[in-house]
């Protein structure tokens, strides 16, 4: 009887030592994306061949907890919205931290955008620093599934609403 107790809590050392622990990770851990077109107010910046909304596309890769990513303007504007994006979310999903990193150096940090608000499951908004020229965004996420089987869509229906 001794024998099968140190036989088993031996085994159970061994398991714990030597196998390595498994991690879930985290549920939101993945890839997000949005494209939609942000209101720009063209007159604020003069000459420039910019369009009144620029298309606008937010990608976002999240694993454990932690964001990186980037938003980028695909119009013949340059330098609007573009950046590098890192921050943190909580286990529910929220946006607990962010800062973008502009292209820009001089210009982004006071026009471009600054923040994102909101939970990756639900409604988001992306926040401007000059009013006159972007106002606040709201936008939804998709979740990129990098198999392309099973896509599991948060909300895009609104993406492009501009109230």
């Amino acid at each position: 009887m001794n024998d099968k107790k140190t036989i088993f809590s031996f085994a159970i050392i061994f398991l714990n030592l030597f196998i390595p622990c498994l991690t879930a990770g985290n549920k939101f851990d993945g890839n997000y994306k949005s494209e939609f077109l942000l209101p720009f107010n063209k007159s604020y910046v003069g000459e420039m061949k910019c369009p009144s909304k620029l298309p606008i596309k937010v990608k976002l890769r999240v694993e454990d907890n932690n964001i990186t990513g980037s938003i980028s303007n695909s119009s013949n504007c340059p330098n609007y919205q573009r950046a590098q994006i890192k921050g943190e979310i909580d286990d529910a999903g929220n946006i607990v931290k962010i800062k973008f990193d502009h292209y820009d150096k001089k210009w982004g940090p006071k026009d471009d955008a600054y923040k994102i608000e909101g939970n990756l499951n639900g409604e988001l908004i992306l926040k401007s620093k000059q009013k006159r020229m972007y106002k606040n965004h709201m936008f939804f996420f998709t979740y990129q599934n990098p198999l392309n089987r099973n896509d599991e869509y948060i909300n895009e229906s609104e993406t492009s609403n501009f109230k």
